[in-house]
C-alpha cells in the first residue's frame, strides 16, 4: 500500500478537531484521539486536516525527504496555522508552518508564504529537531514550539516544560494520533 493512501487513510480515521490558531496564540491542551475504523474509500482530507487538500502532494513529498511522518506535520500545520497560509502570529512567525524570519532564512526559505517553501521549510526544522533531541518526538515539538534553547533551559525533559508549550505538544500529538511517547 502506497504512503500516501496510508496518510489518506489514517486522516478518513481521525476524529474531527476544534480550529485553533498559531502556536504563539495557543494554550489550549486539547487531545483528539482515534474515532475508530475509518472508510478507506474516498482519499479527502477530512477530521482535523479538513482543509488541507491542496497541500497533501506537498506534505507527502517533504515526509518521505526528511523521514517525517506525513500525519506529524499536518498536524503541525493544523496547530500551527489552520491551514491558513497568510497567517502571521503576533511573534512575527509566518505561513503554514509558522516559521519565525530567522529560522526560515537558515533553513534556505526565500519566500515564507509560498506554501511549498514553507511546507520544506517547517518540515527541515522539525527533522533538525527530532534528531537534536534524539527521536523525541515530544521534545522536538516542543522546541519547535518555543525554540531548543528553551527546551534545554526547562531541563530537556517534556515534563519540565511549561503548560502552555505541553498543550501544544499534546495537541500536536492528537491530531496526529500519536502516542506522546513515540520516537521518529
Amino acid at each position: 500500500m502506497s504512503s500516501m493512501l496510508m496518510m489518506y487513510m489514517l486522516m478518513n480515521r481521525m476524529q474531527n478537531g476544534s480550529q485553533s490558531s498559531c502556536s504563539a496564540c495557543t494554550q489550549s491542551s486539547a487531545v483528539n484521539s482515534y474515532a475508530g475504523a475509518g472508510n478507506a474509500g474516498t482519499a479527502t482530507a477530512t477530521g482535523p486536516f479538513e482543509g488541507a487538500e491542496e497541500y497533501i502532494s506537498i506534505v507527502q513529498s517533504c515526509a518521505e525527504k526528511y523521514d517525517v511522518p506525513a500525519n506529524l506535520i499536518l498536524s503541525v500545520m493544523k496547530v500551527e496555522s489552520g491551514f491558513k497560509n497568510g497567517s502571521t502570529s503576533g511573534a512575527g512567525a509566518q505561513g503554514l508552518m509558522q516559521l519565525m524570519p530567522g529560522t526560515a532564512k537558515s533553513l534556505g526559505v526565500t519566500d515564507v508564504m509560498d506554501p511549498a517553501q514553507n511546507i520544506e521549510g517547517g518540515t527541515k526544522y522539525l527533522r533538525k529537531m527530532l534528531d537534536m533531541f534524539g527521536g523525541d518526538v515530544r521534545l522536538a515539538l516542543a522546541a519547535y514550539n518555543t525554540g531548543p534553547g528553551n527546551v534545554k533551559k526547562h531541563g530537556s525533559t517534556f515534563e519540565g516544560q511549561t503548560a502552555g508549550v505541553q498543550g501544544y505538544v499534546n495537541k500536536v500529538l492528537g491530531y496526529a494520533g500519536m502516542s506522546q511517547t513515540v520516537a521518529v
